[in-house]
């Protein structure tokens, strides 16, 4: 048996953390735990050892209001006897973006058996207004899916919007090709994620409400340990530019709103949201 291990994650002062009960996504870990929360970090102790592979896990966390100048983060892996017996040091924070209030909407999804089909559905609430002045220029929707997941969109009828939809784009954006059976408005060459198009002007006057959709995936044989479906607003290109799909949360045209969504588990029931079925945030192995 390996020492039980402790990470401490840690990042700039001025976010504020929250890691208790449903504040805190176990995500890929295994056994109990607990979480302590100190000034600019939080460790979380662990009783089981950690097995070979990929870790995942998620925290709740407020921003500040500005960007700090330091937006850097690390986690290191603390053994019983205080030391660090591994570290992953200067992790770049995500750019703090405002003027889109928005919140994720539940993950739900109509089958979690390995290597089967399922439809899942997710999406985000507006919660207020637009800012009148400057609104956020919204020009890209991305999903971009767990590792191994593979969206199985090959048309415009595998996207359906529940409640209500955005405003698609009436050209594809320059320096890109249709499909021969996608629309103008969508791009799914891609099997790790979907890129959907948006009418730039149209989306100024988001009404506040939510905007759920789904669109059918294959489950891979193995679940993921990061297993987060994740949405992403993305701004226009810079001017002059040579054209490129924006990639999601990390990319160079990140916009002011990114969501996760977690997360489907192999076994137990089957929230499917849209039809109306009992919705879950996350699904434990039955």
């Amino acid at each position: 048996m390996a020492p039980l291990p402790r990470r401490s994650p840690a990042g700039p002062s001025t976010f504020i953390i929250l890691c208790e009960g449903a504040f805190f996504e176990q995500l890929g870990l295994r056994g109990d735990f607990s979480c302590t929360v100190g000034d600019g970090y939080f460790e979380l102790t662990i009783d089981y050892p950690i097995s070979i592979g990929q870790q995942a896990f998620a925290v709740t966390a407020t921003p500040p209001a500005a960007e700090p100048v330091d937006n850097s983060f690390y986690i290191k892996l603390i053994d019983t006897d205080e030391e660090v017996i591994d570290a992953a040091m200067n992790i770049q924070g995500l750019q703090i973006q405002h003027g889109l209030p928005m919140t994720a909407l539940d993950l739900t999804w109509s089958n979690s058996e390995a290597g089967q089909r399922s439809t899942v559905s997710l999406g985000f609430e507006l919660v207020s207004d637009l800012p009148e002045l400057n609104p956020p220029v919204l020009h890209e929707l991305v999903v971009q899916l767990p590792p191994d997941f593979s969206q199985q969109v090959t048309n415009a009828l595998h996207i359906e919007w529940a409640d209500k939809a955005l405003p698609y784009a009436q050209a594809t954006p320059a320096g890109l090709l249709d499909g021969p059976l996608m629309p103008v408005w969508l791009d799914a060459t891609d099997p790790s994620r979907l890129n959907i198009f948006l009418d730039e002007a149209a989306a100024e006057d988001l009404e506040v409400g939510t905007y759920r959709f789904s669109f059918p995936v294959v489950v891979p044989a193995l679940i993921p340990a990061y297993n987060v479906f994740t949405v992403t607003l993305c701004t226009p290109p810079p001017v002059n530019a040579t054209y490129t799909l924006c990639t999601g949360a990390q990319d160079r045209q990140p916009g002011p709103g990114v969501v996760p969504h977690h997360r489907i588990q192999f076994g137990g029931d089957t929230p499917h949201g849209p039809e109306g079925h009992r919705r879950q945030r996350c699904l434990q192995d039955g």
